[in-house]
């Protein structure tokens, strides 16, 4: 498995376990806190990506250019965070794309 479909999986499980918007992370609160802390409980797709790599040193950059390349397929050229950001964005339209891209690189 290569390390980019591995920091995907491995954000997904953590916007699987909670989602915000307009800051990268949140604590149990809602109050925003940085992506790298311990008290970090929820996280938009970029906080997600620097997370990850915090844990990993799998490179964050890296899987947030595969998800904007497919938001880019899509029409939207902006960034990750921006798209994330949209007030009619959910958190299921976050997982499918994360899955969509998943599933593009097993193959």
């Amino acid at each position: 498995m290569s390390d980019v479909l591995e920091g995907l999986k491995r954000a997904k499980a953590l916007i699987e376990r909670g989602w915000t918007q307009h800051t990268r992370a949140r604590d149990a609160a809602g109050d925003p806190t940085h992506a790298d802390s311990a008290d970090a409980v929820m996280f938009c797709v970029d906080g997600a990506c620097v997370r990850v790599a915090f844990e990993t040193g799998i490179d964050g950059w890296a899987i947030a250019d595969r998800l904007e390349t497919a938001l880019g397929k899509r029409g939207f050229n902006a960034s990750i965070a921006r798209w994330n950001d949209r007030p009619d964005r959910t958190k299921e339209e976050v997982l499918a794309l994360m899955e969509e891209v998943i599933r593009g690189e097993k193959e």
